[in-house]
């Protein structure tokens, strides 16, 4: 049952945002305190699922509201039940796992976000864990680049275009006008799944080995740039922000090379020092929540990772405008 208190707060929302469309997920309960203006998020099963499912995007209804309404939010703090904390087995273990790591993350970036008294910390599961070396997964044996077919319907269509030569070529112009980075080759794939020790079933800490960042490329300033791609008719979904958030935030652990997460990945391995992670929404639209402001709260969080939204439109199977 959503507050009356909420319930402004939406309506607020959704005036700043110019949308009427912005609707809470069910299963996140959001309280208001009007007279300490702080906003209480407490998650439910989103603890343990995709985090790109609004119910599990802390990081975007965080960033969202605080971004946009800063005037009525001071402080936003996380909460969920400790009951429902999977065990150690199934994929939902591998999804907590990977909530606390952005928990962790999203809380040393911001003094305005806390999380409740008493709940585990990623140290805490890293540590009862007992694990050793954490590890990314390597890459499959699929080919580097794949054959064009012409079409744009999936996600997997747009990524091969994106790195097949007229659709890469765009893309790499676009990087350049924008943002002025020199990109080099623009890939598919970058596998994020994180293991303990030694890339093996059964040592699975993060979600499995299929999780990857959609297209990546080293820049000639030796950054890393990270691109996460929604097709032309995707649902909008807040929870972008967290995969984002989340691929960006364990690229810039793994090569700032702080023993915590190590990758053994061709282009890491033989790439010169890199500095920087250039993370980009890469996307027809965003959701409305998404606005400048949020977009401007990632980027005054920390060093080392700034965040780019490129929007495209096709105009035939053969051309790509970004806008």
């Amino acid at each position: 049952m959503v507050s009356d208190l909420v319930k402004d707060l939406l309506e607020k929302l959704k005036k700043v945002c110019g949308s009427e469309s912005i609707t809470l997920p069910g299963e996140i309960d959001f309280e208001y305190d009007e007279v300490k203006q702080t906003l209480k998020i407490k998650i439910e099963n989103g603890i343990k699922e995709n985090m790109q499912e609004d119910c599990a995007a802390f990081e975007g209804w965080a960033l969202g509201f605080k971004a946009n309404l800063e005037d009525s939010i001071k402080q936003v703090e996380l909460d969920w039940d400790e009951k429902i904390e999977p065990s150690k087995e199934g994929e939902g273990w591998r999804h907590f796992n990977r909530f606390l790591y952005r928990v962790d993350k999203f809380q040393n970036l911001y003094d305005w976000f806390t999380v409740s008294n008493s709940h585990k910390s990623w140290n805490d599961q890293k540590n009862s864990g007992n694990w050793q070396q954490l590890v990314l997964n390597k890459p499959g044996s699929r080919k580097e680049t794949n054959e064009d077919n012409g079409l744009r319907k999936t996600e997997h269509d747009m990524e091969v275009f994106f790195t097949t030569t007229n659709g890469s070529t765009k893309l790499r112009q676009a990087v350049k006008k924008s943002y002025g980075i020199e990109l080099i080759k623009i890939k598919n794939q970058f596998p994020v799944g994180v293991f303990d020790g030694e890339v093996i079933k059964g040592n699975n800490i993060f979600t499995g080995g299929k999780s990857a960042i959609d297209l990546y490329s080293i820049g000639q300033d030796n950054s890393f740039n990270i691109f996460e791609l929604k097709k032309i008719k995707a649902k909008l979904q807040v929870g972008i922000i967290s995969e984002l958030f989340f691929y960006a935030s364990l690229m810039k652990d793994v090569i700032d090379d702080d023993e915590e997460i190590k990758s053994s990945h061709p282009d890491l391995v033989k790439t010169t020092k890199l500095d920087k992670v250039n993370a980009f929404f890469l996307t027809p639209r965003l959701h409305p929540l998404i606005t400048d402001q949020v977009i401007n709260y990632l980027n005054i969080a920390r060093t080392g990772i700034e965040y780019r939204n490129l929007l495209y439109k096709i105009n035939d199977v053969n051309d790509v405008e970004f806008i």
